[in-house]
């Protein structure tokens, strides 16, 4: 309902901008060593709940760019291509922490935050 009522694209801009804040919150939290197990759920609490604002936002604007005769293959894509980056993302996780640390990796997803 609020991505009918608000453009699409100001949701993803600001989903995205908050998430990296989140993230950069998370990483300075780390560094300083101040990181308690609250600070994680919080953080991905709202997380879940922006990731719930965003996806509605990203598959309306998939329909509104591509025509009608495509627009199965496009949604499919779309949702092949999340969960492909979900999988690609864990593992390159894992890889960063094992090569640069915790606080390193937050430091480096936080870019791509947004």
């Amino acid at each position: 309902m609020i991505c009918d009522r608000v453009e699409k694209r100001d949701i993803l801009v600001w989903v995205r901008l908050a998430r990296a804040i989140g993230h950069l919150g998370i990483a300075l939290l780390i560094s300083v060593g101040a990181i308690r197990v609250w600070h994680l759920v919080a953080s991905s609490l709202l997380s879940g709940m922006f990731l719930a604002l965003m996806m509605p936002a990203e598959e309306a604007i998939v329909s509104e760019l591509v025509d009608r005769q495509t627009l199965l293959n496009a949604v499919c894509l779309n949702s092949i291509a999340t969960g492909f980056m979900g999988m690609l993302a864990a593992g390159v996780a894992g890889l960063l922490i094992e090569l640069t640390g915790v606080s390193a990796a937050y430091y480096i997803v936080v870019p791509f935050s947004c």
